[in-house]
Protein backbone atom coordinates (compact mmCIF):
# COMPACT_ATOMS: atom_id res chain seq x y z
CA UNK A 1 0.00 0.00 0.00
CA UNK A 2 2.84 2.56 -0.19
CA UNK A 3 3.88 2.26 3.19
CA UNK A 4 7.47 2.60 4.42
CA UNK A 5 8.72 1.14 7.76
CA UNK A 6 12.32 2.20 8.94
CA UNK A 7 13.80 0.13 11.20
CA UNK A 8 17.06 0.04 12.88
CA UNK A 9 19.54 -2.21 14.73
CA UNK A 10 21.51 -2.12 18.34
CA UNK A 11 24.00 -4.52 18.77
CA UNK A 12 25.72 -5.44 22.24
CA UNK A 13 28.56 -7.85 21.79
CA UNK A 14 30.73 -9.50 24.44
CA UNK A 15 33.74 -11.72 23.66
CA UNK A 16 34.18 -14.70 25.82
CA UNK A 17 37.75 -13.98 27.44
CA UNK A 18 39.92 -16.09 29.73
CA UNK A 19 39.46 -14.32 32.95
CA UNK A 20 36.65 -17.05 33.85
CA UNK A 21 33.57 -15.24 33.30
CA UNK A 22 30.59 -18.04 32.87
CA UNK A 23 27.70 -18.04 30.18
CA UNK A 24 25.95 -15.38 32.64
CA UNK A 25 28.53 -13.31 33.32
CA UNK A 26 28.77 -12.81 29.20
CA UNK A 27 25.13 -12.44 28.45
CA UNK A 28 25.22 -9.76 31.21
CA UNK A 29 28.11 -7.84 29.53
CA UNK A 30 26.53 -7.90 26.07
CA UNK A 31 22.99 -6.41 27.44
CA UNK A 32 25.34 -3.46 29.36
CA UNK A 33 26.96 -3.34 25.76
CA UNK A 34 23.74 -3.21 23.88
CA UNK A 35 22.50 -0.37 26.46
CA UNK A 36 25.47 1.56 25.62
CA UNK A 37 25.09 1.35 22.03
CA UNK A 38 21.24 2.49 22.49
CA UNK A 39 22.04 5.25 24.26
CA UNK A 40 24.92 6.43 21.49
CA UNK A 41 22.57 6.35 18.70
CA UNK A 42 19.82 4.26 16.09
CA UNK A 43 21.68 1.25 14.75
CA UNK A 44 25.27 0.82 16.12
CA UNK A 45 27.06 -1.74 17.63
CA UNK A 46 29.67 -1.28 20.97
CA UNK A 47 32.00 -4.02 22.06
CA UNK A 48 31.92 -4.45 25.96
CA UNK A 49 35.09 -3.42 27.08
CA UNK A 50 36.84 -2.23 30.36
CA UNK A 51 34.98 1.51 30.25
CA UNK A 52 31.42 0.24 30.09
CA UNK A 53 33.18 -2.05 33.03
CA UNK A 54 33.52 0.92 34.79
CA UNK A 55 30.97 3.14 34.38
CA UNK A 56 28.42 -0.01 35.57
CA UNK A 57 30.41 -0.25 38.26
CA UNK A 58 29.73 3.59 39.16
CA UNK A 59 26.50 3.28 38.21
CA UNK A 60 25.57 0.61 40.79
CA UNK A 61 27.47 2.79 43.54
CA UNK A 62 25.71 5.59 42.47
CA UNK A 63 22.48 3.55 42.73
CA UNK A 64 23.09 2.52 46.46
CA UNK A 65 23.65 5.72 47.99
CA UNK A 66 21.10 7.44 45.88
CA UNK A 67 18.49 4.65 47.85
CA UNK A 68 20.42 5.63 51.04
CA UNK A 69 20.15 8.83 50.30
CA UNK A 70 16.35 8.98 49.69
CA UNK A 71 15.13 7.09 52.16
CA UNK A 72 16.97 9.39 54.88
CA UNK A 73 15.60 12.26 52.93
CA UNK A 74 19.02 14.05 52.35
CA UNK A 75 18.67 15.57 49.36
CA UNK A 76 18.59 19.80 49.80
CA UNK A 77 15.89 21.73 47.72
CA UNK A 78 16.46 25.48 47.08
CA UNK A 79 14.30 27.81 45.76
CA UNK A 80 15.36 30.22 42.98
CA UNK A 81 13.75 33.38 43.05
CA UNK A 82 12.38 34.47 39.17
CA UNK A 83 12.79 37.62 38.51
CA UNK A 84 10.34 40.21 35.92
CA UNK A 85 11.86 42.30 34.14
CA UNK A 86 9.08 44.58 33.47
CA UNK A 87 7.97 44.67 37.12
CA UNK A 88 11.72 44.30 38.32
CA UNK A 89 9.90 41.91 41.05
CA UNK A 90 10.30 38.48 42.18
CA UNK A 91 7.49 36.55 40.12
CA UNK A 92 8.04 32.96 41.20
CA UNK A 93 10.49 30.76 42.88
CA UNK A 94 11.40 27.76 41.14
CA UNK A 95 12.59 24.84 42.81
CA UNK A 96 15.82 23.42 42.53
CA UNK A 97 16.68 20.18 44.55
CA UNK A 98 20.41 18.94 44.67
CA UNK A 99 22.07 15.54 45.74
CA UNK A 100 25.08 17.03 48.26
CA UNK A 101 28.28 14.60 47.97
CA UNK A 102 31.66 15.62 49.91
CA UNK A 103 32.07 18.49 51.62
CA UNK A 104 31.55 20.93 48.53
CA UNK A 105 30.07 18.62 45.95
CA UNK A 106 26.54 18.59 44.54
CA UNK A 107 25.39 16.34 41.89
CA UNK A 108 23.29 17.92 39.49
CA UNK A 109 19.52 16.37 39.11
CA UNK A 110 20.37 15.20 35.49
CA UNK A 111 23.09 12.69 36.88
CA UNK A 112 20.09 11.13 39.36
CA UNK A 113 16.34 11.83 38.50
CA UNK A 114 16.71 9.34 35.38
CA UNK A 115 18.02 7.02 37.92
CA UNK A 116 15.47 7.80 40.49
CA UNK A 117 12.93 7.15 37.62
CA UNK A 118 14.41 3.76 36.58
CA UNK A 119 14.77 2.19 40.01
CA UNK A 120 11.14 3.72 41.22
CA UNK A 121 11.83 6.17 43.39
CA UNK A 122 10.89 9.06 41.90
CA UNK A 123 7.97 9.10 43.20
CA UNK A 124 9.54 9.73 46.83
CA UNK A 125 11.69 12.00 45.71
CA UNK A 126 8.85 14.06 44.48
CA UNK A 127 6.86 14.05 47.36
CA UNK A 128 9.59 15.21 49.45
CA UNK A 129 10.41 17.97 47.21
CA UNK A 130 6.49 18.79 47.10
CA UNK A 131 6.65 18.61 50.74
CA UNK A 132 9.77 21.16 51.32
CA UNK A 133 8.21 23.51 48.55
CA UNK A 134 4.85 23.79 50.33
CA UNK A 135 6.73 24.25 53.89
CA UNK A 136 8.54 27.53 52.77
CA UNK A 137 5.63 28.69 50.49
CA UNK A 138 3.18 28.75 53.33
CA UNK A 139 6.07 31.42 55.15
CA UNK A 140 6.31 33.79 52.00
CA UNK A 141 3.58 36.48 51.28
CA UNK A 142 0.39 35.41 49.37
CA UNK A 143 1.25 37.35 46.05
CA UNK A 144 4.51 34.55 45.52
CA UNK A 145 4.31 31.04 44.08
CA UNK A 146 6.52 28.44 43.33
CA UNK A 147 7.00 26.21 40.87
CA UNK A 148 8.09 22.51 40.82
CA UNK A 149 9.32 19.89 38.13
CA UNK A 150 7.38 16.92 37.89
CA UNK A 151 8.09 13.77 36.57
CA UNK A 152 5.21 11.86 34.24
CA UNK A 153 5.97 9.00 36.38
CA UNK A 154 4.60 10.20 39.44
CA UNK A 155 1.26 10.73 37.45
CA UNK A 156 1.29 6.71 37.26
CA UNK A 157 -0.10 5.73 40.76
CA UNK A 158 -3.21 7.73 40.13
CA UNK A 159 -2.65 9.51 43.75
CA UNK A 160 -0.63 12.32 42.59
CA UNK A 161 -3.40 14.70 42.35
CA UNK A 162 -4.50 13.71 45.27
CA UNK A 163 -1.20 13.98 47.88
CA UNK A 164 -0.78 17.41 45.94
CA UNK A 165 -4.14 18.78 47.05
CA UNK A 166 -3.85 17.55 49.99
CA UNK A 167 -0.37 19.19 51.17
CA UNK A 168 -1.70 22.27 49.89
CA UNK A 169 -4.69 22.18 52.28
CA UNK A 170 -2.32 20.93 55.45
CA UNK A 171 -0.03 24.28 54.34
CA UNK A 172 -3.07 26.57 54.23
CA UNK A 173 -2.82 27.44 50.32
CA UNK A 174 -4.42 28.39 47.74
CA UNK A 175 -4.03 26.02 44.06
CA UNK A 176 -2.83 28.86 42.39
CA UNK A 177 -0.02 29.74 44.27
CA UNK A 178 1.67 26.13 43.20
CA UNK A 179 2.80 25.55 39.46
CA UNK A 180 3.82 22.01 38.04
CA UNK A 181 6.24 22.04 35.34
CA UNK A 182 5.59 18.09 33.87
CA UNK A 183 8.99 16.70 32.45
CA UNK A 184 8.88 13.45 30.80
CA UNK A 185 10.91 10.99 28.83
CA UNK A 186 9.95 9.40 25.09
CA UNK A 187 12.64 7.48 24.65
CA UNK A 188 16.02 6.30 26.40
CA UNK A 189 17.61 8.75 23.91
CA UNK A 190 15.56 12.11 24.02
CA UNK A 191 14.31 14.00 26.48
CA UNK A 192 10.88 16.06 25.88
CA UNK A 193 10.13 18.67 27.99
CA UNK A 194 6.25 20.04 28.33
CA UNK A 195 5.46 22.89 30.54
CA UNK A 196 1.75 23.08 31.98
CA UNK A 197 1.38 25.76 33.50
CA UNK A 198 -1.64 26.35 36.08
CA UNK A 199 -3.71 23.12 33.89
CA UNK A 200 -3.17 20.71 36.67
CA UNK A 201 -4.30 22.75 39.54
CA UNK A 202 -5.84 25.93 38.73
CA UNK A 203 -9.38 24.06 37.58
CA UNK A 204 -9.95 23.68 41.21
CA UNK A 205 -9.12 27.52 42.61
CA UNK A 206 -12.70 27.84 42.06
CA UNK A 207 -13.70 25.33 44.50
CA UNK A 208 -12.59 26.48 47.97
CA UNK A 209 -12.94 23.26 49.75
CA UNK A 210 -10.85 21.59 47.26
CA UNK A 211 -13.82 18.39 47.58
CA UNK A 212 -14.48 15.30 45.53
CA UNK A 213 -15.71 17.75 42.96
CA UNK A 214 -12.20 19.21 42.62
CA UNK A 215 -10.32 16.09 42.84
CA UNK A 216 -12.05 14.14 39.97
CA UNK A 217 -11.92 18.01 37.50
CA UNK A 218 -8.13 17.28 38.05
CA UNK A 219 -7.81 13.50 37.89
CA UNK A 220 -9.59 13.69 34.33
CA UNK A 221 -7.46 16.59 33.19
CA UNK A 222 -4.25 14.78 34.62
CA UNK A 223 -5.71 11.78 32.16
CA UNK A 224 -5.74 13.84 29.23
CA UNK A 225 -2.46 15.61 29.65
CA UNK A 226 -1.33 11.60 29.94
CA UNK A 227 -2.48 10.58 27.07
CA UNK A 228 -1.53 13.82 24.86
CA UNK A 229 0.77 12.67 22.18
Amino acid sequence: DGLMVQSGLSVGVAIITADGAGSEETLSRADLALYKAKQEKRSAYRVFDADIALEDAERKRTKNALIRVVENQGLDVFCQPILNLETHRVDHFEALVRWHQGEASYVPPSNFIPLAEEIGLIAKVGDFVLSEVLHSLATWPDDYRACVNVSVLQLGDGRFVERVLGGLKAAGLSPHRLELELTFTAHPTEMRRRTVRHHLLDVATDIPNMNDEALERIASHVEALWHTP
